[in-house]
């Protein structure tokens, strides 16, 4: 009598802890998490130009590879480039004036076909990109500069905006590549180009570093230490999620070749569903626990998550291993881009955040050419196991390094969210 009440009554109580995520949050912040959102539709533009490449230019996969390697070049000098610019002059005219340099690169894309000068241009193209990104990132944190759990709450939809980006960009950008590439590249750069006089036009500069009142935060030092450790496990791991891109849609299709590509879309498909859906709910819930532990669980599902593919004889199987996979995903990259903040310069955190960016496009660069050659020698096998064993070590190091940090302040703002 009384079980459907309760059952009623405890999906009330989600639902509301779920929209209570979206709430609390200013117009300005919003406005440059739907930026975020419009900057990863426009670089999903990416994921085609090697059709462009191989199609309509008639490149060979040799010179493609280099080409796609300038713009990983690029984004790895942006974040650090973006973070620096970001600590000393307006933000929001450093992101102008990168989305103008994009409108620009995008253009010029319809008219280039000179291997030398492209090269250059996906370099200046991954450059642009990552400067915006990062300090777009320095706006988001500092808008909530003495608050912690706000910050940690817009991190993850800063997260969520930017998968959810890719998704739509996907979608969209796949039909149109379908018809020709030329009105793609056009509308792309009209649409930075109106984003960039916008942001150009605002007088008032949104990000207000308050100097009356010094914060709590700001009485702490730096610990330079502890930011290398965590870099390194940026580096470390992100060397795992560059496997999604290469390594991992080949062991799939080959593995399930009854499904083919559909196995590699439905996977995918499910990882953006379920950060979307459940991201910010998540770490809403889990935000009294100890970073340390929350990266740590993040890093032993990403492990595991690859690591389950050598026995993952059926597909259903491939499909719960990458609900793992996804779940560390949600837990680790925003938890440990919010402590590489906290332990850094706070008088240089476009600094930390940009290296933090530049960390991470590293190794996208150097984890598709690794996780390759590890894959050549025996279909994946080592690479997965590695790659678990590279999960259980870096989810040690986090617990212990919990352990031994009693970080009185990170917790006490937690608990008081």
């Amino acid at each position: 009598m009384f079980r459907p009440i309760i059952i009623k009554n405890k999906i009330a109580v989600l639902l509301y802890h779920y929209l209570e995520t979206f709430t609390q949050l200013s117009s300005v912040t919003w406005l440059f998490l739907f930026l975020n959102l419009i900057n990863s539709i426009t670089l999903t533009l990416t994921f085609f130009l090697s059709i462009y490449f191989t199609e309509i230019l008639s490149f060979t996969m040799p010179q493609i590879g280099l080409l796609l390697s300038c713009y990983g070049i690029g984004m790895a000098c942006g974040g650090v480039i973006g973070g620096k610019l970001a600590d000393c002059y307006r933000p929001t005219g450093i992101m102008s004036a990168s989305l103008i340099t994009h409108s620009f690169v995008l253009l010029s894309l319809c008219y280039l076909t000179h291997y030398i000068i492209l090269l250059l241009v996906l370099f200046i193209f991954g450059l642009s990109a990552y400067i915006f990104k990062t300090v777009n990132h320095y706006i988001l944190i500092k808008l909530e500069e003495n608050n912690p759990p706000k910050q940690f709450k817009i991190i993850n939809l800063a997260h969520v905006a930017s998968n959810l980006g890719l998704c739509f960009g996907g979608m969209i950008l796949g039909f149109m590549t379908a018809a020709d590439f030329m009105p793609l590249f056009i509308m792309t750069s009209m649409l930075c180009a109106l984003i960039a006089i916008y942001l150009w036009q605002q007088k008032t500069e949104f990000v207000m570093i308050a100097t009356a009142t010094i914060s709590k935060i700001n009485e702490r030092k730096a610990n330079r230490f502890m930011l290398t450790i965590l870099l390194l496990m940026v580096f470390m791991l992100s060397l795992l999620i560059a496997q999604l891109g290469t390594t991992y849609p080949i062991y799939i299709i080959k593995h399930f070749p009854t499904l083919g590509q559909k196995a590699v879309g439905i996977l995918f498909t499910l990882d953006t569903v379920l950060i979307v859906l459940c991201q910010t709910a998540l770490l809403q819930a889990s935000k009294h626990i100890n970073p340390f532990v929350i990266i740590g669980v993040g890093a032993l599902s990403l492990g595991l998550g690859l690591a389950g593919l050598n026995i993952a004889s059926e597909f259903y199987l491939a499909v719960l291993f990458g609900v793992i996979w996804t779940m560390g995903e949600m837990l680790f990259i925003p938890s440990i881009q919010l402590l590489c903040c906290y332990y850094g310069d706070q008088t240089k955190t476009g600094f930390t955040i940009g290296s933090f960016q530049s960390v991470f496009a590293l190794s996208m660069i150097v984890g598709p050419a690794l996780g390759s050659y590890l894959y050549a020698f025996d279909e994946g096998w080592l690479l997965w196991a590695l790659s678990g064993c590279l999960g259980v070590t870096w989810c040690a190091i986090s617990v212990y390094l919990a352990r031994c940090i009693n970080d009185t302040y990170w917790r006490s703002s937690q608990n008081s969210a």
